[in-house]
């Protein structure tokens, strides 16, 4: 299998670390709004948004760590995970479906 290019493993890292940077932006906003209307589904989706964020940083030290990075990627994985948990509980708590105290 061929190796890829510097090139495009710098660009790589660039796409998952802007990725990453909007992701901690959506999870302040949700934080923020956490905070000031106190919904339920506002908590859960701030936090979904803060593990992608995690899951995206842990994936940019996987890139720089090459085959050390093994643990890294685990972590991107629980982290999505994570993510897409608690996301769908938010949705589930804002329709009623769902409540949590």
């Amino acid at each position: 299998m061929d190796t890829p290019s510097p090139l495009l493993l710098a660009m790589n890292q660039v796409g998952t670390i802007v990725q990453a940077g909007g992701s901690l932006v959506v999870a302040v906003l949700f934080l923020f709004l956490s905070r000031t209307v106190r919904k339920t589904y506002f908590t859960l989706w701030a936090a979904a948004w803060g593990f992608l964020t995690l899951a995206l940083f842990s994936l940019v030290f996987a890139f720089r760590l090459g085959p050390l990075g093994r643990p890294f990627e685990v972590l991107y994985f629980l982290g999505e995970w994570l993510f897409a948990f608690l996301l769908i509980a938010g949705l589930l708590a804002r329709e009623g479906v769902w409540l949590v105290s």
